[in-house]
């Protein structure tokens, strides 16, 4: 069991106490994921996650297990990638080390292809587009999460060194280094997205720009401001500058 030191305890109360006025109702974007998930995963479907890791949905969202066996079990079957992360799947999920732009199934293979937190490390966005566009059937979906790249803590953070930046990431979030990957941001604005799904074949189908929660909680009262920025982005004019974005992309029929 991990110990959370008194220090984390109090600057996560100094948060959730600062949330209430602030932003109410401010959560996390895992949970704008999830819904479309539930949108998109069709009984009978065939489903393929690119770098699925060991769980589809994070240990601290509630009903995270009951809610991944719900999805996995309407399907025919689902189908694990991740060239990283070889444990076991929490649902049991067939697991494959392969690499995401080289992807080891033939044409057609599938009805819905999802990455969760994963496009933003891939090097050459158009070859995993075209891919997906290749093991898709016509029809088939595209859903994916990631960060938006016009959100401010994602425009500061690509001119910060990657050391420095793992750095900052084990101290807000706890992550250990081998949790931490390069991240590239290739396919990260909606104009990259519309740009690059159209040369692999694609439909847009949605971009949803969404709100996360604040990732400066250790910062202690430094929090407050970018509560302040995300309840400033709430408003409509601003939406494109949220933090993250749920995209939905299809393979025509015709």
């Amino acid at each position: 069991m991990t110990t959370v030191s008194p220090t984390r305890r109090r600057l996560t109360r100094i948060y959730y106490d600062s949330l209430k006025f602030l932003c109410p109702g401010l959560r996390n974007s895992q949970f704008a994921y999830r819904e479309a998930l539930q949108e998109v995963v069709r009984p009978g479907a065939r489903w393929l996650d690119l770098g699925c890791g060991h769980q589809l949905f994070p240990d601290w969202m509630p009903d995270a297990q009951s809610a991944q066996f719900s999805l996995v079990n309407r399907c025919a079957f689902v189908v694990g990638v991740d060239a990283a992360d070889l444990r076991p799947h929490a649902v049991g999920i067939k697991k494959i080390a392969a690499d995401i732009e080289r992807l080891p199934f033939p044409d057609g293979t599938f009805s819905l292809v999802t990455a969760n937190m994963v496009v933003e490390h891939v090097r050459n966005p158009q070859n995993l587009l075209n891919e997906v566009q290749r093991v898709l059937v016509p029809g088939g979906r595209f859903l994916f999460h990631t960060p938006n790249a016009r959100y401010f803590e994602v425009a500061i953070g690509r001119h910060i060194p990657a050391p420095v930046m793992k750095g900052f990431a084990r101290f807000l979030d706890g992550r250990g280094s081998e949790d931490i990957f390069p991240t590239h941001y290739r396919l990260n604005k909606a104009s990259q997205i519309r740009d690059s799904a159209g040369r692999s074949g694609l439909e847009t189908r949605f971009i949803r720009h969404v709100e996360c929660t604040a990732q400066g909680v250790m910062l202690g009262p430094l929090v407050i401001l970018e509560l302040l920025v995300i309840r400033t982005l709430r408003l409509p004019m601003f939406e494109n500058y949220r933090s993250d974005l749920v995209v939905m992309l299809e393979k025509p029929v015709a």
